[in-house]
């Protein structure tokens, strides 16, 4: 049986890494091993599914495009299994588009190639940062891709899903925040994109616009400071 233990944080960490390149296979396995990471390296999507499916990984790098298969579909398959694994993308055709489909399939960091060793050890900063968090406070994490849905269920549903006492709210959205400040509350807070028109590859893009593991998880500790309550 899998044990179901979240990544342990400023402890070396279980690492699948899915790329049909060789050579970023073999330079991930480096740069992490170095660390004291264990790294488990695969090409495609078959051997990363059944990695997964024996093996405990706390984080996993996966390329958006694995031969004729689909990193995007790889992390809910990876997730549906580990729900606790954070999963940074990795791809050499950045744009915003893929940036944020990433993200909301469950991505939790996205790096463009070519990334240095340094960039990779960022993005497993910012993941361990991200555990912390998860760790020190009693956090829910709630999918609302559709408000019309949400909406017409039942109000003992709802409040199941975001109970009233709880109002520390955090929402992040791929586009406008508009709409979302009647979930979080007025003392709640939204990070989403209300400018528009820049020009950049698409994960500077979204950091700039704050979509970013780091923004985020330094957003929600502003947030429960400040509310005193998780």
């Amino acid at each position: 049986m899998k044990p179901t233990d979240p990544m342990p944080t400023g402890a070396p960490v279980n690492v699948l890494v899915v790329d049909d390149e060789s050579n970023i296979r073999k330079t991930l396995a480096i740069c992490l091993e170095a660390e004291g990471h264990h790294v488990t390296a695969v090409s495609n999507f078959q051997d990363a599914v059944a990695e997964a499916s024996h093996r405990t990984f706390h984080l996993a790098f996966v390329d958006l495009r694995l031969g004729t298969a689909s990193g995007l579909d790889l992390i809910p398959v990876l997730l549906s299994g580990s729900p606790w694994m954070k999963i940074v993308v990795i791809t050499a055709y950045a744009s915003v588009d893929t940036a944020v489909e990433a993200m909301r399939r469950g991505a939790t960091d996205y790096i463009p190639k070519p990334f240095t060793p340094a960039q990779v050890l960022l993005a497993v900063r910012k993941v361990e940062e991200v555990r912390t968090l998860e760790q020190k406070v009693a956090a829910r994490l709630v999918s609302m891709p559709s408000w019309e849905l949400f909406e017409v269920q039942s109000a003992e549903y709802r409040e199941s899903v975001l109970p009233a006492s709880v109002r520390a709210r955090l929402a992040v959205e791929a586009g406008v925040t508009q709409g979302w400040h009647k979930y979080v509350g007025n003392q709640g807070d939204v990070i989403g994109v209300d400018r528009f028109g820049a020009s950049a590859p698409g994960p500077v893009v979204m950091r700039e616009y704050g979509l970013s593991a780091d923004h985020v998880y330094q957003r929600a500790m502003a947030l429960i400071k400040v509310k005193g309550q998780a």
